[in-house]
């Protein structure tokens, strides 16, 4: 057997470190000794919706990949051991599929900054869609699903630190285009009880309700309560995009209040009440800012 000479040895052991060498992955050596303040978290919002459909096909329709739509959780109606299940679907890191096409205080296409929460909730029969919200049969939320909901969007809420006018439903980002999660999911209670979200003053509201009429909302008001001018008066301050369709901000606005019925009307001092009343305390909830001064 002819034994290998010094220097085909010596290039073999060459030969085979560069290959080893050329396998291995290179490093880029990162300097992280310097942090900028100048950043926040990615979510900026959190979504609620209903289902329309119920537990089965839900959790079907959220994870198979021919429905190209998402959510990061979903909530039962159905319970487990006393309470509904929260079904976690998108890790939060990832870009659930829930908002489509959406607006909120200047931004767009919320699915890349919100997080979203399907609730299992029938909404109302298909039979109804032709009539008024008012006049529609909505399904109830279960008392273990607002329980359990409240608890998820609190961690939410203190995960992101979110402010109150960043915990949304669908036809608050999508107006005249969707109405989820419906007139009586329970944003009072979630206010009142849990302190979650915005809701207006209700001793104000109650204030300006004891007026005489219309008329002295306007005598205190300098525009006319009807002038959805005041809502989004400046766009990038705005929560609801777009002034000018006063159909679809009076749905959204309607089915967050449930205080009147959807197409009643502007001039309705309940209307007036409410709107001149939310606009301070919440800014942007329902509708942006109000007259141009009080824009900052």
């Amino acid at each position: 057997m002819r034994v290998p000479s010094f220097w085909s040895r010596r290039l073999l052991l060459a030969t085979t470190s560069l290959l080893l060498t050329s396998c291995q992955p290179l490093t880029l050596p990162i300097d992280r000794s310097h942090t900028s303040l100048n950043q926040d978290s990615r979510i900026q919002s959190v979504i609620v919706h209903y289902t329309q459909i119920d537990d089965a096909q839900s959790l079907e329709e959220l994870t198979r990949p021919e429905s190209r739509v998402s959510a990061h959780y979903l909530l039962s109606r159905e319970e487990r051991d006393g309470q509904p299940i929260v079904y976690a679907l998108v890790p939060e890191s990832q870009r659930a599929w829930h908002a489509g096409i959406s607006h909120w205080q200047g931004a767009q296409a919320l699915n890349a900054s919100s997080i979203g929460i399907e609730v299992v909730n029938l909404g109302y029969a298909d039979a109804d869609a032709q009539l008024p919200l008012t006049e529609r049969h909505w399904q109830a939320y279960t008392p273990g699903q607002i329980r359990t909901l409240a608890l998820l969007l609190r961690q939410l809420v203190d995960r992101y630190q979110l402010p109150p006018t960043r915990l949304l439903g669908h036809s608050d980002i999508a107006t005249g285009r969707k109405v989820d999660p419906g007139p009586l999911f329970p944003w009072q209670q979630l206010h009142a009880q849990y302190d979650l979200g915005a809701w207006p003053d209700e001793a104000r509201v109650s204030a300006l309700l004891a007026m005489p009429g219309p008329s002295a909302i306007h005598q205190r008001n300098p525009e006319p309560v009807d002038s959805l001018r005041l809502w989004p008066c400046r766009h990038r301050h705005s929560g609801y995009p777009d002034p000018s369709d006063r159909a679809s901000l009076s749905i959204a606005f309607s089915t967050r209040t449930l205080r009147w019925p959807a197409g009643s009307g502007n001039r309705s001092p309940v209307t007036g009440a409410v709107r001149k009343v939310s606009i301070r305390k919440l800014k942007f909830i329902f509708g942006g800012c109000a007259p141009a001064h009080e824009c900052r």
